[in-house]
């Protein structure tokens, strides 16, 4: 196999580091409003790229595990 195509091969998907608030909202099942709620109650931590608020893959899974031990 030449170099050109073993760079190309692609053993994992790739993660998202980021997630925008929609991504958010669409995997925890709730509104876009709720997610800012969230972020802003300080339950969820985010972050400002750029102007827009993001939450890390992370952070979102520890709320979720959090969320579903209560």
């Amino acid at each position: 196999m030449s170099e050109q195509s073993q760079s190309t091969t692609v053993a994992e998907p790739i993660q998202l580091l980021l997630l925008t608030t929609k991504q958010v909202s669409e995997a925890l099942g709730v509104s876009e409003r709720t997610v800012f709620s969230l972020i802003a109650s300080g339950e969820l931590p985010s972050v400002k790229v750029r102007g827009c608020r993001r939450v890390f893959s992370d952070d979102l899974r520890a709320f979720a595990k959090v969320g579903t031990a209560q």
